[in-house]
């Protein structure tokens, strides 16, 4: 008896140490095993990260999981993710980890968590998903024996968190499906079997640009019955739930090689009209539990025939209500006389003959009443259209009727009478005279404040003639803040517009009394992920992005007495603005400005990703310190402008890049400016670059200089200003200007005089004049300065102090000449090295005529500046 206990005991713990092995053992062979029957299958390539193995999850089945599984085609899509999963769970018989790459990998239970399946047919119709290898390159052992594959005799699925796109680029649909969970259970190794799924996800769906179903919630619990022998599907107890609308069908799908066969049927297994609200998506309809209906509502529909390259099933889908109303608990209005009528219709067959006939939609909110109805023939070929819309609606009335979303504020009356008839052939060919559209709509004291506006805006009279050839906008009123507008106009193609991708052509007329820029912009906050200490609470304000709109191919004539635009105001303003192909080209734009007028021609496009401007503007007689005060441009091209009292006449053309609000992006900026100022005063205290020149130049008063008609020029680029070099002239003295600065205002620039000797100080003067000499009286010493530093804070650096030294030390080397040698030498060669020829040593000369040089000097470079003095 111990012996057989002691055996039992030694026999478990084997069994548990081999369990506890195992999966160390055979993970890495059961990876390689895995990837190696897979990629033999396929011509794409499977990889993954991980492989764990359990045996006690599955017991006494294998539990793999597969971590991080990727799976990458080849050419044409090469790189291209088909299907990713950030895990992947298996079960499978334990017998297939030792039974070697021969045997087959029967997959038993299948869970996948946060899957990828991304499918795409590019333009010329190949996909990405074909990727079975064909039979000549089917998976066989190097050896020339068969290999084993991976098959699914699955029992039950799982798919949790995972998203499926389609996108075809030939035919221009996208499908998501997202959100996806998904369960089934049955015996998918068995050729007939039943199997039971549940599902949820979100639906999105486009068309040729088109979006037909965004974020819609579905449901589904469906029984299928499966005949692998026959590849066929039978729906047998199903229900399906799109948004809030529940829906019964059956039917079967019949999957055969050359076609697929169908026959389906659905209904609402009520009539209750709360079915009506149940379609629109629950984030717009809110909860309809609690809503009051009357009337009946229902959707019955059939789908049967064959599915090909050339046909589609014939279909019979019916939505119908009678006089129904409906009203929700908290709000004050009911919607009543509801009346829909609609089929759509397919019976030969193809799909050019499909058609949409909605005989009635129509309503009653609070005593306005709106129907429409429309006739769509050969949806998916020469589509043509006969619709018809009437009525008058209060807008303000939506809200107290419907849960409209938080930023609905609408208000007025929209009174609506409009027929168009018309097909897409006539549309694509612009030959509009073929349609037959006409009608008005008339829009009068609307209001609307949504979150993009700083104001209401507010039309107080809109009114629009449809003809066949265009739109005729017969009168527009409207305010927004402090801008008032009015405007009329047509549209030329609006039918194009809508049904054929054209962009809208028009022109139109703009008059405003009062035109506030600042009105149409708008900051949005939002919340930066890069900025530091972002968080929820932190928000950044952010200026949305300006785009001139790309649907835009029209002419605006503008007039405005009044135009404010940041601190600037300019009256009588007019010109011609034409929008076309996210560029908008300004002719003749003019107006009246500080004083004089201004004229601006050029462009700005938002087409590229950095937008972009070109513009030439000239200015007669404006103000000219208000100008380099206020205008930016000039501001930062000539700073020292705004000590200047005086007009300015000027004409500049440059071009740049824009930031994202369409202001100037200075750093891009490049361009050329030429200027004619007319001065009458020079304050020099408002310009610190004017005064350091007034106290490093004693013997100018820059407040007098002679600027009456100064005509400069100079070009910018990169960031800098360059200056052509020009001349003032101050009584007798000429000062030659050149050098630039920087953007940031930063100065490098130089200046060059030729100074008269009777302006270096009065013991100058007084030297000259004992020494009698003509020679001396017409003396000139040139004097050069550099000024750096910043436009708020500049150094000046000049040689005026050297070369006053070395005049006067040869002043008193020839007055000692005259005395010791009666004037032996003549003061040009004394002075040559003074005044550009050899300079001689002056090291050579007595400590007596240095000392008198120091006395000198003293009193010319010592000495504060004696305003009286210069000005007499």
């Amino acid at each position: 008896m111990k012996t057989i206990k002691r055996l039992l005991f030694y026999a478990i713990l084997l069994v548990s140490g081999i369990a506890i092995a195992l999966p160390y053992l055979v993970e890495g062979k059961l990876a390689d095993l895995f990837k190696e029957k897979v990629n033999e299958q396929i011509d794409a390539t499977l990889d993954f990260e991980s492989v764990d193995f359990s045996l006690w999850k599955g017991f006494p089945d294998a539990h793999i999981t597969i971590n991080q599984l990727a799976l990458v085609n080849k050419a044409p899509f090469e790189g291209d993710t088909l299907f990713k999963a950030e895990q992947i769970d298996l079960e499978m018989s334990l017998g297939v980890i030792f039974q070697g790459s021969s045997s087959d990998i029967g997959v038993k239970k299948l869970e996948l968590e946060d899957a990828l399946l991304n499918v795409v047919v590019d333009s010329t119709g190949r996909n990405n998903y074909d990727i079975a290898k064909s039979g000549g390159e089917s998976a066989t052992g190097t050896d020339g024996g068969s290999s084993g594959q991976v098959s699914f005799d699955l029992k039950e699925y799982h798919i949790k968190r995972s998203r499926v796109n389609y996108r075809d680029q030939e035919s221009g649909t996208f499908l998501e499906v997202r959100d996806i969970r998904h369960n089934g259970w049955g015996d998918l190794g068995l050729a007939v079997s039943d199997l039971q799924t549940e599902t949820e996800a979100l639906v999105s769906f486009s068309y040729d640009s088109m979006a037909y179903l965004t974020d819609q919630r579905i449901a589904l619990k469906a029984g299928i019955g499966i005949n692998l022998n026959l590849n066929k599907y039978v729906f047998l107890k199903n229900e399906a739930q799109i948004n809030q609308l529940p829906l019964v069908f059956d039917g079967f799908v019949q999957l055969n090689e050359s076609h697929q066969l169908l026959d389906l049927n659905f209904r609402t297994p009520s009539s209750d009209f709360k079915n009506f609200l149940a379609v629109i998506p629950k984030r717009f309809s809110q909860d309809i539990e609690g809503v009051q209906t009357r009337g009946n509502f229902s959707v019955n529909g059939k789908v049967k025939g064959i599915l090909n390259e050339t046909n589609i099933p014939t279909f019979d889908i019916r939505i119908d209500a009678d006089n129904a109303s409906f009203k929700y608990p908290e709000l004050d209005k009911s919607v009543n006389e509801v009346n829909i009528e609609a089929e759509i219709l397919n019976t030969s067959g193809k799909a050019e003959e499909t058609y949409l006939d909605l005989k009635q939609l129509a309503f009653n909110l609070d005593g306005d009443r709106f129907r429409m109805k429309a006739l769509i023939e050969n949806l998916t070929g020469n589509t043509a259209v006969d619709a018809e819309i009437k009525g008058k609606l209060n807008l303000s009335n939506l809200a107290k009727a419907y849960p409209m979303p938080s930023t609905y504020d609408l208000g007025g009356i929209l009174v609506a009478d409009i027929s168009t008839k018309f097909s897409m052939s006539d549309v694509e060919a612009k030959r509009y005279e073929n349609t037959k559209t006409q009608g008005t709509l008339n829009l009068l004291e609307f209001e609307y404040a949504g979150e993009e506006l700083q104001n209401p805006l507010q039309v107080k009279l809109a009114a629009v003639e449809f003809t066949p050839k265009m739109v005729d906008l017969k009168y527009f009123d409207g305010k927004l803040g402090q801008t008032d507008f009015s405007a009329t106009g047509r549209i030329d193609n609006l039918l194009g517009f809508f049904f054929n991708k054209e962009s809208m052509e028009g022109r139109f007329q703009m008059n405003s009394e009062q035109f506030v820029v600042n009105d149409f912009m708008v900051d949005e906050a939002i919340e930066s992920e890069d900025s530091p200490g972002s968080g929820p609470n932190s928000p950044e304000l952010v200026q949305e992005k300006i785009k001139i709109p790309a649907i835009l191919d029209c002419t605006i004539d503008a007039k405005a007495k009044k135009v404010l635009y940041d601190n600037l105001t300019l009256r009588n303003v007019s010109g011609q603005l034409r929008i076309k192909e996210e560029t908008a080209t300004i002719s003749n734009l003019q107006g009246e400005l500080l004083g004089g007028s201004i004229q601006v021609n050029g462009l700005v496009s938002t087409k590229e990703p950095l937008p972009e401007f070109s513009l030439g503007m000239k200015a007669q007689s404006l103000k000219v310190s208000e100008a380099f005060n206020s205008l930016t441009l000039f501001k930062v091209l000539a700073p020292v402008g705004e000590a200047l009292d005086g007009k300015l006449q000027s004409e500049v053309r440059f071009e740049g890049n824009l930031k994202d609000n369409l202001s100037l992006d200075l750093g891009t900026m490049k361009g050329l400016l030429n200027s004619r100022i007319t001065t009458t005063k020079i304050n020099a205290e408002q310009a610190p670059l004017l005064a350091a020149l007034d106290n490093g130049f004693a013997f100018i008063d820059f407040e007098s200089l002679p600027v009456q008609d100064l005509k400069t020029e100079l070009d910018f680029d990169n960031g800098q200003v360059k200056l052509k070099p020009f001349t003032l002239r101050y009584k007798d003295i000429p000062i030659e200007i050149s050098g630039g600065h920087a953007f940031d205002q930063l100065l490098d620039y130089r200046i060059r005089m030729d100074v008269p000797v009777n302006y270096l100080g009065e013991d100058i003067t007084r030297m000259l004049e004992s020494m009698n000499d003509p020679e001396l009286n017409a003396l000139r010493i040139p004097i050069e300065g550099k000024i750096t530093g910043y436009y708020s804070s500049p150094r000046l650096e000049s040689d005026l102090q050297s070369a006053t030294t070395n005049l006067g030390k040869r002043l008193i080397e020839l007055q000692k000449d005259k005395l010791l040698n009666n004037g032996s030498k003549k003061a040009g060669n004394l002075l040559e090295g003074l005044l550009g020829g050899k300079k001689k040593d002056s090291t050579q000369q007595e400590d007596a005529v240095k000392d008198k040089a120091k006395s000198l000097l003293g009193g010319l470079l010592g000495k504060k500046k004696d305003t009286t003095t210069k000005k007499n």
